[in-house]
């Protein structure tokens, strides 16, 4: 349900951004399934497994800066955005593309 290409929401205010602006240099990120596991595409071709906190709470273990990964629903029950956290800075994505099937 998370995997696919999420990009940038450009309306976010920069001061939200924080310590995350220039985080995801391309405005966007991948997230894939691998081995079970919800993961962040990485340049170097392999992925980076997410450690769940809840169900639409994720981390990335051993990362010192603890960028958290978080997907929220809408009234419909459908995710419409996830937002990227670290301490006071907030990024939110928009999904962009689903994997093919």
């Amino acid at each position: 349900a998370y995997a696919g290409t999420w990009t940038l929401d450009p309306a976010v205010p920069a001061d939200l951004r924080g310590n995350l602006a220039g985080y995801f240099e391309t405005g966007s990120v991948e997230l894939r399934i691998a081995d079970g596991r919800l993961g962040m595409a990485r340049k170097t071709g392999s992925d980076t497994p997410f450690a769940a906190l809840t169900s639409a709470r994720f981390v990335l273990p051993g990362d010192q800066d603890q960028l958290v990964f978080q997907f929220h629903r809408d009234l419909r029950n459908e995710i419409s955005f996830m937002t990227v956290e670290r301490a006071s800075a907030r990024l939110y994505f928009r999904r962009a593309s689903m994997p093919k099937p």
